[in-house]
């Protein structure tokens, strides 16, 4: 149950994210135990909130999967290009595995609370906004239909403290002791 981090970039940046999120989202909000991921939920979408390293900064993707499964055709993939022109930030995106995602990137470095928010909150609008139209078309699934148990709650205390732990990980205990 430990985090690995791979720059003191990337850590600081977690726990400035993992801050926000407590603070902005409560228990709404869950940290995983292995990855620095945390998730949030809203109606049928779940957004996760991921810190990743980049050169000497962390970028903070914010993305949710809108469909999974969903008939991928020349006409899906039209649709969202046109509905990327609707958004004034975050664009539709094709995983690996087909499974159709929207997400935004921030650097971390500068990352403050109304940037985290609005990016967190953009990315959830445009799935939820946008999942049910496309299933009905195209088929698969919502975030909600393949978990329907999807919102997973946490300690809804906010972080009074600072992470004293100066090593290269941080122990998941740790971070329930500051209810993520």
């Amino acid at each position: 149950m430990v985090i690995t981090f791979q720059s003191d970039q990337q850590k600081s940046v977690y726990k400035r994210v993992a801050r926000l999120m407590i603070g902005l989202f409560g228990d709404h909000c869950t940290a995983a135990q292995h990855t620095s991921t945390f998730a949030v939920e809203v109606g049928s979408a779940e957004v996760e909130v991921m810190i990743l390293p980049w050169h000497d900064d962390a970028l903070v993707l914010v993305r949710a999967t809108v469909v999974s499964g969903a008939r991928v055709d020349e006409a899906l993939l039209e649709h969202l290009l046109r509905l990327n022109m609707q958004h004034d930030f975050g664009a539709f995106a094709l995983a690996e595995n087909n499974d159709i995602v929207f997400k935004h990137g921030i650097m971390g470095a500068n990352l403050d609370e109304n940037e985290l928010r609005m990016s967190v909150w953009g990315v959830m609008r445009a799935a939820d906004d946008h999942d049910d139209e496309i299933k009905s078309t195209w088929g698969g699934k919502r975030a909600i239909d393949v978990n329907p148990n999807v919102r997973v709650t946490s300690g809804s205390d906010r972080i009074d403290g600072d992470f004293s732990d100066e090593t290269e990980a941080i122990h998941i205990d740790e971070l329930t002791k500051i209810g993520v």
